[in-house]
């Protein structure tokens, strides 16, 4: 079962990083699908443990704090998308995935910033 979450996970996470993407903003009704779908998947599979599942979303709670106090240099759309991949996955895995995207957006940044002449504030 959790394997079929993961899945779903990764396609709805495609999905929604198309939109952002495109469109600079995350729709609310797929982060609702995306919760939902974690929550019931957490209850079906019968292992739900709340506490674990709190800890795993501790990231996310985090990032929308980061949001709020920087006006949104980090949107609160990465925040809710961290927040609610706590529902699907543990927290050793959350911090893999944030610190990993914080090394490649570092990455890239300079590399925009050194090759392409671009500013810093560029999106």
């Amino acid at each position: 079962m959790y394997k079929i979450a993961h899945i779903c996970l990764i396609i709805i996470l495609g999905v929604i990083c198309v939109f952002d993407i495109k469109r600079k903003k995350i729709p609310v009704y797929m982060l609702i699908i995306l919760a939902a779908a974690g929550i019931i998947s957490n209850f079906t599979v019968g292992e739900f443990d709340i506490e674990k599942r709190i800890i795993a979303m501790l990231p996310g709670m985090i990032l929308l704090i980061v949001s709020m106090i920087t006006k949104q240099q980090i949107g609160y759309g990465d925040g809710m998308i961290i927040l609610i991949m706590g529902l699907y996955i543990d927290i050793d895995d959350i911090l893999s995935i944030v610190l990993s995207s914080f090394l490649l957006s570092s990455i890239a940044a300079i590399i925009l910033m050194t090759v392409f002449k671009k500013k810093k504030n560029f999106e």
